[in-house]
């Protein structure tokens, strides 16, 4: 008997706090119910409002102090940008537009500040678009916060002498083609200058959210009188509706909350939800099919950035392609792939990994030789046959297969290629789960291309530090950081190698008679003629200024660099250089050097080649001289 008054109690408590119907309902039944409280209550808000009014509008002045204070900020940062831009800028063109930029930014940072201190509509503009934003009306600041504004102004002043200096330094060495650390040092001043500015904004900023927060105990005390009014009147027909409703509110809403807020906490050290959890909601409506969802967004927004940390610290990008690989296969079971990389210049893409291996892929292979015939690489844009069947020529199986082709982009063109292929099922269920897979996929790839970015740039200027921008061949810097693991594997291969060290006869003539353009273009013909004589295995280097150096790996016997260093120099002596419509011929004297033959010291038998060089100028030019002891005595 007692059981069941109990279960009958529980049953009228549900009924009053509708605990069996769906959610939406639940919400709008309640809506009504509290609109009849709000009619009753409207009166004594309305007296409420205008006393409140006045109080309010002390913390919306401070609050559009504040907002003044974001905007300069958000100005700052963009100084700090345009600073970082023109150190790095390579022409003056750029570097004009990045100092326009940044001027016309503290010059609005100023007109903030001095607007905040005399008040008025302030008017902010975009730089990037010279677009209006929006006016905020602000009333002079007399208070203790005069003071910072005054010092942030000066500090202004010294950020827009640091950072003319930054602009006129870097035209100086644009001009000058010189590079020097002096300019990260200057960008650190912009920076200690911007800063000190935000350090000076900070204090303005707390001292503006302690007068909120006193405006606001003023409210608090002055309608402390008029809320104990309001309470208990209704305090005894809300306290009987609040302990049912809420009671099973709590089982339904605020205990999902709960382990939500708990979930949030152990994100913060790695963890995640336990599936079983989403047993205790005891919610079978929206709100329980709300925190699954919520669940597999967190758990795939935990596992996206785990994989984007880790992909961080790859080497390079053949790695990151790797990993990206693995998670398709693994974690997704996609079971059908090909990941093809794209070279822009020479208009070529090709496959760097298949998935099955032993399938060839689907596409024409003239998209292989000629990438611009992608549809995806042409236009930049997923291809999805799942959205329109046959919208691409160029995929050639039969009509039982879908692909999805994600081209992957860096400065708006395409550097590689994902193409995902699935077996046409006409099962509505099937399509949903293949556009599920596909959006994880998708955001794997998005949270990718950053990183892949960022390597493939840091790879173009590594290779850029180590190459002559005139002859695109590798430098002296090159040889000083590589000859160590050059002569290790000759070493370990117990083989040998020849160093060449040619020199241009007579050089200086191209320059005096015909200029140095003629001279570069000298230059450039010279070194496509010793590129095409060596082998690739072979190190090409741009020496001096007409000298360059060959390393040739792993030699067989004494003779046959003699033989590759004389083949070179008949090259060089056949060769015709057009230089503005006539015709020149040059001349290569090369010195021989061998090692370990001659040395087991590389920077001996560099030596030892250039004395053999000097040899060969000496006794008559455009001959091979191989490097003897005699020589060096």
């Amino acid at each position: 008997m007692y059981k069941r008054f109990i279960l009958l109690i529980d049953y009228v408590l549900d009924i009053i706090a509708l605990n069996n119907m769906p959610l939406k309902r639940r919400i709008i039944l309640f809506f009504f119910g509290n609109l009849l409280w709000l009619i009753i209550m409207f009166s004594v808000s309305g007296s409420y409002l205008v006393i409140s009014d006045r109080l309010f509008q002390n913390i919306e002045t401070n609050e559009n102090h504040d907002k003044v204070i974001q905007k300069v900020l958000r100005k700052l940062r963009g100084i700090n940008l345009s600073s970082y831009e023109i150190v790095l800028s390579d022409s003056i063109n750029n570097l004009n537009r990045q100092a326009d930029k940044g001027i016309e930014r503290i010059a609005n940072i100023s007109s903030f500040i001095k607007g905040l201190l005399e008040g008025g509509t302030i008017k902010d503009y975009t730089v990037d678009k010279a677009t209006f934003i929006e006016n905020v009306v602000v009333t002079p600041i007399t208070d203790e916060r005069k003071i910072l504004l005054v010092q942030c102004m000066a500090k202004i002043n010294a950020l827009n002498g640091t950072f003319e200096r930054l602009i006129d330094t870097k035209i100086s060495f644009l001009k000058n083609g010189v590079y020097k650390q002096m300019d990260i040092e200057m960008v650190k001043d912009v920076d200690k200058d911007i800063s000190d500015i935000i350090a000076i904004l900070g204090d303005f900023t707390t001292v503006t959210a302690n007068k909120n927060n006193t405006e606001r105990g003023r409210i608090h005390n002055k309608f402390l009188v008029i809320a104990i009014i309001i309470i208990t009147s209704s305090l005894l027909f809300a306290a009987i509706l609040s302990a049912v409703y809420l009671t099973k509110l709590y089982r339904s809403i605020i205990k999902p909350i709960k382990i939500i807020t708990s979930y949030f906490n152990n994100m913060s050290y790695g963890k995640s939800l336990i599936s079983g959890e989403i047993e205790q909601l005891g919610e079978k409506g929206e709100l329980g099919e709300l925190f699954v969802q919520f669940q597999f967004f967190t758990e795939w927004f935990l596992n996206v950035n785990a994989f984007k940390k880790i992909i961080e610290d790859d080497y390079n990008v053949e790695n990151i392609y790797y990993r990206l690989e693995q998670v398709f296969k693994n974690s997704l079971n996609i079971a059908d792939l090909t990941m093809y990389e794209v070279n822009r210049e020479k208009n070529y893409m090709s496959i760097i990994h298949r998935i099955p291996e032993d399938i060839k892929p689907y596409c024409n292979n003239i998209i292989q030789s000629n990438c611009i015939m992608c549809r995806a690489i042409k236009t930049g844009t997923i291809i999805s046959s799942l959205e329109y069947d046959n919208i691409c020529i160029q995929f050639e199986q039969p009509s039982d297969k879908y692909y999805y082709c994600v081209p992957l982009l860096m400065g708006g063109y395409a550097i590689a290629l994902i193409q995902f292929v699935f077996e046409k099922e006409m099962k509505k269920e099937n399509i949903e789960k293949i556009n599920k897979t596909l959006n994880i996929a998708y955001n794997y790839i998005l949270s990718s291309l950053p990183v892949i970015e960022s390597k493939k740039l840091q790879k173009e200027l590594r290779e850029l530090s180590l190459k002559d921008t005139l002859t695109r061949l590798y430098n002296r810097r090159y040889l000083e950081e590589y000859t160590e693991s050059i002569v290790s594997g000759v070493m370990r291969r117990e083989t040998s190698l020849a160093v060449l060290i040619c020199d241009l006869d007579l050089f200086k003539q191209v320059n005096d008679v015909y200029g140095h353009d003629c001279g570069d273009i000298v230059l450039r013909e010279i070194s496509n003629v010793l590129r095409n004589n060596i082998r690739k295995s072979d190190i090409l280097i741009r020496y001096g200024g007409e000298e360059f150096l060959i390393i040739l790996m792993d030699i067989e016997g004494n003779s046959q660099s003699l033989v590759i260093a004389e083949k070179i120099r008949a090259s060089v002596e056949g060769t015709k250089i057009n230089i503005g419509g006539s015709y020149i011929k040059k001349t290569l004297s090369i010195g021989v050097s061998e090692l370990p033959g001659d040395s087991a010291d590389f920077n001996e038998v560099i030596k030892f080649a250039d004395i053999a060089l000097y040899d060969a100028k000496k006794t008559g030019r455009n001959k091979v001289v191989k490097f003897s002891m005699i020589m060096n005595t």
